[in-house]
C-alpha cells in the first residue's frame, strides 16, 4: 500500500465506507491507513492485546515505503 501511495500519489481511489462511495488519493488514504494503525496499535496496550497485527502492518508499510522511495530514487519515469 505504500508503494503504491508513494509511486502513483494523485491517482484517484473509489472508497466504499458507508452507502455513498467516494474517491480519494492514494496519497490519502495511505496517510489515513498509517495514521489508524498506528491508533489501533497504541489503543492496544490498554485493552486486549491484539497489536501485535497492528504493528506488524505498520512494519510492512514502513519497509515498502522505504522500498518505494529507494526505487523511485533509481527510476526516474514516475
Amino acid at each position: 500500500m505504500a508503494v503504491y501511495a508513494i509511486l502513483f500519489p494523485n491517482i484517484k481511489l473509489q472508497v466504499v465506507t458507508s452507502k455513498v462511495p467516494y474517491k480519494i488519493s492514494a496519497r490519502s488514504f495511505g496517510l489515513i491507513y498509517l495514521i489508524t494503525e498506528i491508533i489501533y496499535g497504541l489503543i492496544s496496550f490498554t485493552t486486549i492485546p491484539d497489536g501485535t497485527a497492528h504493528f506488524a502492518h505498520l512494519g510492512g508499510f514502513i519497509a515498502g515505503a522505504a522500498f518505494a522511495l529507494l526505487f523511485k530514487a533509481f527510476d526516474k519515469e514516475f
